[in-house]
């Protein structure tokens, strides 16, 4: 028998994060510093995975044991939902498809779509590049010439974009986000801006040959679509 149970977010501290629009506007009682993403649905054993305090477990255990109510035809849940509030620019990334993640580590790929919930007036996204062929990609990015490769976008607030595997982005200072995405986790970063993780001390690993085998090129995405009635339908 099917019943409703309440999935507790879990937190993840970032070292983008610290604003406080996910515990002022969404009322999330996070203690983890500097809050910057809220899983509101993941299930990822040993990892990132959501409470489920009625039935005593986590949501990757509760889809074991209880698969008729999910009625999902994949060994893991196929979903994963989280809003991200970052006060700088995420790193340069991508995420590779089902083949590549399960060679590289028994992973799948993570295709993924993002709504725009709240931008500055200059809001922007990373999204896609501008080189023509491999080789044009990989010179620009050993030559750290990123204005020329890295495509912006400007954010419209209510905007939604499709980020197919393969695809380069990130999420800009400010950008308030919706993600909904595979309930995987495999990120291949190509540049993290030279930053120091405070945890560590160090910068954080890149990965520029693993991009270079599974970004999109050429890449020819280049708009938001938006559909605000409908958002405003669901929001009402």
């Amino acid at each position: 028998m099917k019943k409703i149970v309440k999935i507790m977010p879990h937190y993840e501290p970032r070292m983008w994060g610290g604003g406080t629009r996910l515990k002022e506007e969404f009322h999330y009682d996070a203690d983890v510093s500097p809050l910057g993403e809220v899983y509101n649905v993941v299930a990822l054993p040993g990892h990132a995975d959501c409470e489920v305090p009625e039935m005593n477990c986590t949501l990757s255990e509760l889809y074991v044991q209880k698969p008729e109510w999910f009625e999902c035809e994949t060994k893991q849940l196929p979903v994963r939902v989280n809003i991200l509030d970052p006060m700088e620019d995420l790193s340069i990334q991508i995420h590779p498809d089902d083949a590549f993640a399960k060679a590289y580590n028994e992973g799948r790929g993570k295709p993924e779509a993002w709504v725009i919930l709240d931008a500055p007036k200059d809001g922007y996204i990373e999204f896609g590049h501008w080189a023509n062929t491999k080789e044009e990609f990989m010179e620009w990015t050993r030559q750290k010439e990123w204005k020329k490769l890295l495509r912006y976008l400007s954010t419209p607030i209510d905007g939604f974009i499709n980020i197919p595997t393969g695809t380069l982005h990130a999420i800009g200072k400010g950008v308030l986000t919706y993600n909904i995405s595979r309930n995987a986790d495999l990120t291949l970063r190509l540049y993290d801006y030279d930053r120091i993780d405070p945890s560590t001390h160090k910068k954080r690993e890149i990965q520029p040959q693993e991009v270079f085998e599974n970004v999109n090129i050429p890449d020819k995405g280049l708009s938001f679509k938006c559909f605000r009635l409908l958002l405003n339908l669901v929001v009402k």
